[in-house]
């Protein structure tokens, strides 16, 4: 479940930086698996969808000392 790096960079304003992080096409967005779920995102998947993001978390935490 790796994703390959586009592209980054680093917007600065007056007080902070910001980085940002470019990434190809990963598919169907979030607000839209909502929003098609009228009782809700399905448990399963949000378990899926959430251990991705910690995951991913934790790689730019400890390899990219992020």
């Amino acid at each position: 479940h790796v994703v390959s790096c586009l592209d980054s960079f680093q917007h600065r304003v007056p007080q902070d930086a910001h980085e940002y992080i470019v990434f190809g096409l990963l598919g169907e967005i979030l607000l839209a698996l909502i929003q098609c779920n009228k009782k809700g995102v399905p448990k399963p998947l949000v378990k899926v969808i959430a251990k991705q993001v910690l995951l991913g978390l934790q790689y730019l935490h400890y390899e990219c000392d992020l």
